[in-house]
């Protein structure tokens, strides 16, 4: 598959037909990951031919490193965990510096790092979870948000500004590419 892949490189200039002939050939054979391989290499050959300004490249690299042009969705879940990961580290150090501030009370006794029983205790993961997946309300942030009148606190808020729009960006991505809303070639 390489060498077929590589002859339909030789072209200098892009022709997305001998790759479509190439992904019909696979499908019609039952070789779906081969069809896959070749539909990825069309949408690199078509990034690298310069059909596109120079600004839409990197959405091109975004695109095919989190979900493979559309052939590899599941990506988008590996990137959604790390996501997740990154902040579950970011919202743990913010609890450990008290940068984590209650929304819901009147004293100033409640802190992220000391929980009490009137109210909920903030958890890194499951706030992270939270915050990345759209779908999910664990209530971790209608309790708990970062301080901004910290530098820190500051920075947290833009984790999770960032995993908030990640989150939504990739959740779209799977659901329209694993329903079939998007086509893929």
């Amino acid at each position: 598959m390489p060498n077929r892949i590589r002859w339909v490189q030789t072209d200098p200039n892009y022709h997305p037909q001998p790759y479509e002939q190439l992904v019909a050939v696979y499908r019609k054979n039952g070789q779906d990951e081969p069809a896959r391989k070749v539909a990825i290499a069309k949408q690199k050959a078509r990034r690298r031919s310069g059909e596109f300004p120079w600004w839409q490249k990197p959405f091109h690299w975004v695109f095919f490193g989190f979900i493979g042009y559309g052939h590899r969705p599941y990506r988008a879940i590996w990137a959604l965990l790390f996501i997740i990961g990154v902040g579950w580290w970011s919202f743990t150090g913010a609890k450990d510096a008290d940068v984590m501030a209650p929304t819901r009370t009147d004293s100033d006794t409640v802190v992220a790092s000391q929980c009490t029983t009137s109210y909920p205790r903030l958890v890194p993961l499951v706030y992270s979870i939270d915050v990345t997946v759209p779908i999910i309300n664990l209530e971790q942030r209608v309790y708990w948000l970062p301080d901004t009148s910290t530098t820190q606190g500051l920075w947290v808020q833009i984790m999770m500004w960032l995993s908030i729009g990640a989150g939504w960006l990739l959740s779209v991505w799977f659901v329209a590419i694993v329903t079939g809303l998007v086509k893929r070639d």
